[in-house]
């Protein structure tokens, strides 16, 4: 599996975020495959997809894909509260995809899977979701 980005996909980027969205993004799209089913292939929404990032259109189900520069540390921070709540109050509820990241090296530190089973209430409101 390749760890590195492409820098050439963030050149026109001039905020450190914006590169980091795109190369995580992209990172994943070519190199995760389905946890659930094992497809080799995940799709992407659209962006601004509220609490979702990429689906599998063989087993439908969703992942949300949270970046973070360097460790990931004991919290995952969300912005958007009140979309993530009804997300999870719903049937709808997605898997969650971690990725810690290495900007000036531009590789992938750590990449992990929270299934959507493990997320509830408490864990978005601020209090250690992991162990």
């Amino acid at each position: 599996m390749k760890l590195s980005f492409d820098k050439r996909l963030a050149a026109s980027y001039k905020s450190a975020s914006q590169r980091a969205r795109i190369l995580t993004e992209r990172w994943v799209n070519e190199s995760i495959f389905c946890p659930n089913c094992g497809r080799l292939q995940m799709d992407k929404y659209p962006n601004n997809q509220p609490v979702a990032d990429f689906f599998c259109s063989n087993c439908h189900e969703n992942y949300e894909l949270k970046s973070k520069q360097d460790n990931i540390g004991t919290k995952i921070l969300d912005g958007a509260y009140r979309t993530k709540m009804e997300r999870l109050r719903s049937s709808a509820n997605p898997n969650l995809f971690v990725l810690s990241y290495n900007l000036q090296k531009l590789t992938v530190l750590d990449f992990l899977l929270y299934p959507n089973i493990f997320l509830c209430r408490r864990s978005l409101k601020g209090e250690n979701l992991l162990p």
